[in-house]
């Protein structure tokens, strides 16, 4: 930080320091000072200097909460995919600058921040949720330290907000089948197949065209996602470099498909791209309208990774089939059944074990010598 002082025509002094520039536009700014004496000029130059330096600078702290998410939100949107900036543009708008308002940054404080997570809790919005908003308020204010318009982070001194684990309903493979065979002949029919037999996520399911699809070597290539964007619809690359895959296709789901072949998206009447936000409630209007367990589409595709797992089929291939990232994740798909005859078969291995570990008598077995 640079500052400057001159001696003026008329006597008086005049003090000039280069403030932090425009976090979106860049542009460089001077804040001017006057004093009689050059030594009471030099002091407040550095008095400026220092207040700007540890985020007290008044011109700083004249910024409110709402303004700088906005700034912050046209500058960092314009690296992330469409469906990620509807998404930071709905948590920044409905939960931040409605909560703040016309708070200041420089006066923000950890305090404040617990109570916004607290008031988010009262409106009844979910952990998972408070957490989404943390990490981008997080995220915006680690970057208005960045600019010089903070001196820290008041996020990083509260707790994350910590949503319980979710844990999917995953249907027994007698009920999977039963959804397929009400399914039979309905727009759910392929999306069933596709997301319990082949491990596509929803967004993977509609972005899937048939010239995806190897009919004659039983593959399917995924490729792209079709994912929400607002109202509108975003084609765009798979989820992380791992989801872009190849993958080998049951023979009764090769044959629905070849059944329905035709011109462009697998999931379309004409060929063209099929909105995937409005398939979730239809999807569980028709569980319902079956009298069937309400089962997220998503945990079809823990049923896949678990069928894989009772299949006996190595995780290593079960991540790439899934397209995970790491193997941890697809251990979290991975859901063991709650199968009697198995686990007894556990508490046996294991007794056996400790058997010829002690010497051919197991912890049951073993007589008690009374001396």
């Amino acid at each position: 930080m640079k500052g400057y002082v001159k001696k003026r025509k008329d006597g008086r002094w005049q003090g000039r320091v280069e403030l932090t520039p425009d976090p979106v536009t860049q542009k460089r700014k001077q804040k001017f000072i006057y004093a009689d004496t050059r030594r009471e000029c030099q002091r407040m130059v550095n008095g400026i200097i220092h207040d700007i330096e540890t985020g007290n600078f008044a011109d700083a702290g004249r910024l409110i909460i709402k303004g700088y998410m906005e700034q912050w939100l046209d500058v960092h949107n314009k690296k992330l995919a469409a469906s990620t900036q509807q998404s930071h543009k709905n948590y920044v708008y409905n939960h931040i600058n409605k909560y703040f308002k016309d708070t200041r940054l420089r006066d923000l404080r950890p305090i404040d921040v617990d109570k916004f997570y607290n008031y988010e809790r009262a409106k009844k919005y979910s952990e998972k949720t408070i957490l989404q908003v943390h990490r981008i308020f997080s995220r915006a204010l680690k970057d208005a330290v960045k600019n010089g318009l903070i001196s820290n982070n008041p996020c990083c001194s509260v707790d994350a907000p910590s949503p319980l684990v979710f844990e999917p309903n995953v249907p027994e493979i007698e009920l999977y089948y039963e959804i397929v065979a009400v399914a039979i002949g309905t727009e759910h029919e392929i999306p069933i197949l596709l997301a319990g037999l082949c491990g596509l996520r929803r967004s993977e399911v509609f972005g899937l065209a048939n010239n995806d699809i190897d009919f004659v070597n039983a593959t399917l290539t995924v490729r792209q996602a079709a994912v929400m964007a607002g109202k509108e619809i975003d084609i765009k690359h798979p989820k992380s470099k791992t989801s872009a895959r190849t993958i080998s296709i049951p023979t009764e789901v090769l044959n629905i498909l070849k059944e329905n072949k035709k011109v462009g998206y697998v999931m379309s009447q004409d060929g063209n791209i099929t909105h995937p936000g409005n398939y979730t409630g239809r999807y569980t209007k028709f569980l319902k309208r079956n009298k069937l367990p309400h089962i997220r589409f998503h945990d079809l595709r823990h049923f896949h990774a678990t069928l894989l797992l009772d299949a006996g089929v190595d995780i290593k291939l079960t991540q790439a089939r899934m397209g995970h990232a790491n193997i941890g994740q697809t251990a979290y798909y991975q859901h063991i059944r709650r199968k009697p005859k198995a686990d007894f078969a556990v508490v046996e291995q294991m007794d056996d074990f400790i058997s010829k570990s002690r010497g051919g008598q197991s912890g049951s077995q073993k007589k008690i010598i009374k001396e």
